[in-house]
């Protein structure tokens, strides 16, 4: 782990902040395929990818966050596509980091 902390700092890094889809899109791997061809366009050698897999939250700024809620089942449906969105992250060659952050080295895409 301290090795790819320290690959980290010395890489130059692409962020891919959020890809969002329409509802009807959702659950097709749409944004996974869009995201994955934004790398390959956006590669430049030596770049390393890094991304934390999460769902998208359309709420206001005083409206709670479920991943702040105390009750299991109001988390459940964010902990659940965090899980899906991981596993499409590492099939498309991305390794888990640390604290939930992916990385991959842009040659790979």
């Amino acid at each position: 782990m301290q090795r790819a902390r320290q690959v980290v700092r010395w890489v130059p890094t692409f962020l891919l902040e959020s890809v969002e889809v329409k509802d009807d899109w959702r659950g097709k791997g749409v944004g996974m395929r869009l995201a994955v061809e934004a790398l390959r366009r956006l590669a430049v050698p030596r770049t390393l990818a890094v991304c934390y897999p999460a769902p998208i939250h359309d709420h206001g700024p005083d409206e709670p966050c479920a991943y702040e809620s105390d009750d299991p089942e109001v988390r459940r449906p964010d902990e659940e596509a965090v899980e899906r969105l991981r596993r499409a992250w590492e099939r498309h060659g991305f390794s888990h980091l640390d604290q939930g952050v992916y990385v991959m080295p842009l040659h790979q895409v």
